[in-house]
């Protein structure tokens, strides 16, 4: 290897580090706010700030992971995507508004105020990441991640040390966003573009951050970034929130299934720890991993020659991989649930391993909607997580699985398991010679 191809790979490991420890870091925050919260309000008073994070999680992973693959993917802002942010802003408020009471238990008007404010904030600071990503500045991208959750942390420390109330604690969960976005915006990394629609200049071939390793730039020619893509915000944005709008049911509707088939509660209670414990791979591709990939996969999209037989080692070490993911569910999920959680909610080592398995698949159809992006198929994705959604509720009614806990297990997988095969298909048939 060449001391300049050394280089470039060194930078590319520099920048995937710096997204890995961003999502490693924003976990960790995002952990001891929860723990902050709960030890310091109690677990009553700190219910509704928990309504409000999960409103938080589902705003994010659902209507903003799109938005931040329009951005990267496009390189520009403008009048679509500023409109999805305002409308999220406006619909998050007039839900909470209307909803008040039922998920806060108070009328208190700090709850739609605090959910508008976390639209707002998480919408910009998602433009400023996505907007890193295409300019390929990943140590940015990662400093974006990880100093949203740990000023966070830092605001919420201070405010209750100052004024120990759920309403106070509440104002905090967007703080961070806006303080990183700030510093974004003051540190020169693009303003202009954040409120302009002019997209990003041609990446210069001397530039850190390197995608494409020397061969797949000289075969590209004098710069790897492909031309601008012709993508029209609105369709893009509805289809990808389509497909992670489903994604998220099917992950997190396992404690939904049983709590609606009238499992005991003790039963939905198991059901969520576990899925909640075996969703932590997918935090890292939340935090930053599938906007590394992205740019990567544009440019690859440019070079078939090198795309297909790279997808389809993929697909092999995949359907390869998930049988000792799955095992290593069953060995390692039950005893690692009742230590965390208690040994009340261990769960089986069937439904581990199921779980375990079904996880990994998410994790899969992730990486895989982001091939179909960068392949500008956004638009197909819609049927096979229809599909995927509509095998999911056969499964739910057909008494599939013994105990409602297994069903809902197998509600997940076989949804999950539909969807990867869907998108896999629809990519094999775009990019296969």
């Amino acid at each position: 290897m060449s001391a300049e191809a050394a280089a470039r790979s060194a930078r590319r490991d520099s920048s995937t580090r710096a997204v890995v420890m961003g999502g490693i870091a924003s976990g960790l925050g995002a952990y001891a706010f929860t723990i902050l919260g709960a030890r310091v309000l109690g677990q009553h008073d700190y219910a509704p700030v928990g309504v409000l994070w999960t409103l938080q999680y589902l705003i994010h992973t659902v209507g903003l992971l799109s938005l931040e693959a329009y951005v990267t993917r496009t390189g520009r802002m403008g009048r679509g995507p500023w409109t999805w942010i305002v409308g999220l802003v406006i619909g998050l408020t007039t839900l909470t508004g209307v909803f008040a009471m039922q998920l806060f238990g108070s009328t208190d008007p700090v709850w739609p105020l605090a959910a508008g404010l976390i639209a707002l904030g998480f919408g910009t600071h998602v433009a400023a990441r996505g907007l890193s990503a295409a300019d390929e500045r990943f140590t940015v991208y990662g400093v974006l991640t990880g100093s949203e959750s740990l000023l966070r942390l830092v605001i919420a420390v201070a405010a209750m040390i100052i004024a120990p109330r759920a309403e106070v604690l509440a104002l905090t969960l967007a703080g961070g966003a806006f303080v990183s976005g700030a510093w974004w915006v003051l540190a020169g990394h693009g303003p202009r573009r954040l409120f302009g629609s002019n997209p990003a200049p041609a990446r210069a071939a001397a530039r850190g951050d390197v995608v494409a390793t020397p061969a797949e730039e000289s075969a590209a020619g004098p710069s790897a970034r492909p031309a601008q893509p012709a993508t029209t915000a609105t369709p893009f944005l509805a289809t990808t929130t389509l497909a992670n709008a489903i994604a998220q049911v099917l992950l997190a509707g396992g404690p939904l299934v049983t709590a609606l088939l009238g499992a005991d509660p003790a039963v939905t209670s198991m059901v969520f720890v576990t899925t909640t414990a075996a969703r932590a791979p997918l935090v890292l591709l939340y935090s930053g991993l599938l906007a590394r990939i992205l740019p990567y996969l544009q440019q690859a999209t440019h070079q078939p020659s090198l795309l297909w037989p790279r997808i389809r080692k993929v697909i092999r070490y995949g359907l390869v991989a998930v049988l000792p993911v799955a095992g290593a569910g069953v060995v390692l999920g039950p005893p690692l649930v009742a230590i965390a959680f208690g040994s009340d909610l261990r769960p089986s080592p069937t439904f581990a391993g199921l779980t375990a398995a079904a996880v990994f698949l998410a994790c899969a159809a992730l990486l895989a909607n982001q091939v179909v992006i960068a392949l500008d198929r956004h638009v197909s994705l819609a049927p096979p997580w229809l599909l995927a959604l509509a095998v999911a509720g056969v499964v739910m009614v057909s008494g599939a699985g013994g105990d409602l806990a297994m069903r809902a297990a197998l509600v997940t997988f076989s949804g999950l398991t539909v969807a990867v095969a869907g998108v896999t298909t629809l990519i094999v048939r775009t990019v296969r010679p």
